[in-house]
């Protein structure tokens, strides 16, 4: 059987919203100047919202202040955010911050790089395969892996960079009994 290892935070819930239209303003100087005006404790929420937009340098001012592995009201982490975007550059610098790409959504079970592989972002799943994310780890709803994902949506590539990352067990049993092969066989992607 895989490992349930996905690391699961507290959910973070303030009222920060001059600080997301700010974040969402896009300019690091609002920012700022938010901030000076009010103690918003935690910048979590902000710093998820960041993690959608492009501005790698509001994104870096932010992750400074806040746990960048906290989950927000909503179930999940900057590093999430940036997963759900494609937003490929936020992806990277999050992991370069410490990010962790083995904190999961809090509703969905999903972690960075099964939501990755659902997404189809093969860019984003090789980057968090080097951030040393767990390839094992089986979702907590779906009890599917990153790889059991990939074979059961017909996602070759997908499994071809899962497989050839050399970490993946590619007999990994969920709870119902079932592999990767298995599970691309019922779906009829016998190609693998």
């Amino acid at each position: 059987m895989g490992n349930n290892c996905c690391k699961r935070s507290s959910s973070v819930d303030i009222d920060d919203e001059p600080l997301i239209r700010a974040v969402r303003g896009g300019c690091l100087k609002t920012v700022q100047k938010v901030l000076s005006t009010k103690d918003y404790g935690t910048v979590t929420n902000a710093l998820v919202e960041a993690a959608s937009f492009t501005n790698i340098t509001i994104l870096e001012f932010l992750a400074k202040r806040a746990d960048v592995n906290l989950v927000n009201a909503k179930g999940q982490t900057a590093l999430l955010e940036a997963v759900t975007s494609g937003n490929r550059n936020s992806v990277q610098r999050l992991l370069d911050v410490g990010a962790s790409p083995n904190v999961c959504h809090r509703d969905t079970g999903d972690s960075p790089l099964i939501l990755a592989t659902k997404l189809g972002f093969t860019e984003i799943i090789s980057s968090l395969l080097k951030g040393k994310a767990h390839v094992d780890y089986l979702n907590s709803i779906s009890d599917l892996s990153a790889l059991m994902e990939a074979c059961q949506s017909g996602k070759e590539d997908i499994v071809n960079i899962l497989i050839q990352a050399g970490k993946c067990n590619v007999e990994l049993l969920n709870q119902k009994f079932e592999n990767a092969l298995m599970l691309a066989c019922f779906s009829g992607h016998i190609q693998y």
